[in-house]
């Protein structure tokens, strides 16, 4: 469990709590990962995935979008993580992106935020992406940022402590146990970073409307092949297969990542350079938005 996650997600609160249970907080190094299943057999897959396609029996219509169904569906928290590989790698013949939306409290919260009627047509449009001047929004941001005070900066740290290293979307943020369930949705795209935009994510607090969301993982997908997990009411975890290897880098990707979310260094690491140490290396990003 990543320190700075531990310590966004319920605050100083549950940072203490964290170390005091030892989950993979308290001594760097010694993360412990929950024993989760790292393959599932052929009979459970087949509950879902036929011949590389979709068994739609085996899941629950959330709700109908312009490109079709939306499916979800409940599994146990030890297998979560193994479901999303499982069907991340079956994306091109299903045609469907697996997210993890957290445990089926957090599903609800995303439930009554689909309802708030706040985004047109043209602001969930996956067409208009591409041409979404992100850079102009980090600029605005930064402006705004400023106004609030000066940006966190600070040395570069001397350990690597609040780098992430592992998910947290199957777990209790206070114990480090897996959840007992976690709710598994299917969605109409070949392309991850669509997500936000079918489940009409954000558009609260600091947390970014949608189209901010699906162009900042367009662009994070194409540069360090970011890749959305799992996505709560005010969580988003990624897998990168290309992180920054070096400082400069992770610099850059550090004020970028504290533009789309500042609670990740306001609550957690303190500074930029914290943040840039980081994602130096990281397979794993997390965001929180409180």
């Amino acid at each position: 469990m990543p320190v700075y996650a531990a310590a966004m997600r319920t605050k100083w609160l549950a940072w203490i709590a964290a170390a005091i249970v030892g989950f993979g907080c308290a001594v760097p190094g010694e993360y412990v990962p929950p024993p989760r299943v790292t393959e599932l057999d052929a009979q459970q897959v087949g509950q879902i995935l036929v011949d590389g396609r979709l068994r739609p029996e085996g899941l629950e219509v959330w709700f109908d979008h312009a490109s079709g169904p939306v499916y979800r569906t409940e599994v146990p928290g030890a297998e979560a993580l193994a479901w999303w590989r499982t069907l991340r790698e079956a994306v091109d013949s299903t045609g469907y992106w697996p997210v993890l939306l957290g445990t089926p409290e957090d599903s609800a919260m995303l439930d009554e935020m689909r309802t708030f009627d706040v985004f047109g047509p043209a602001d969930l449009d996956p067409a208009g992406v591409a041409s979404f001047d992100l850079a102009g929004w980090r600029g605005d941001r930064a402006a705004s940022y400023g106004e609030w005070g000066e940006v966190p900066r600070g040395p570069w740290p001397a350990s690597h402590e609040t780098a992430v290293t592992d998910f947290t979307v199957d777990c209790d943020i206070l114990t480090g146990r897996l959840v007992p369930t976690v709710t598994l949705a299917l969605l109409p795209t070949t392309a991850g970073w669509e997500v936000p935009l079918i489940l009409r994510s954000g558009g609260w607090n600091e947390c970014p409307v949608p189209m901010v969301h699906a162009a900042t993982l367009r662009d994070w997908h194409e540069e360090y092949g970011a890749e959305l997990v799992a996505l709560t009411g005010d969580v988003i975890e990624m897998t990168v297969s290309r992180p920054p290897a070096d400082r400069d880098t992770a610099m850059a990707l550090a004020e970028q990542q504290y533009l789309y979310c500042g609670d990740v260094v306001w609550q957690g690491t303190g500074t930029i350079e914290g943040l840039a140490a980081a994602v130096l290396d990281a397979p794993i990003w997390y965001f929180w938005w409180d």
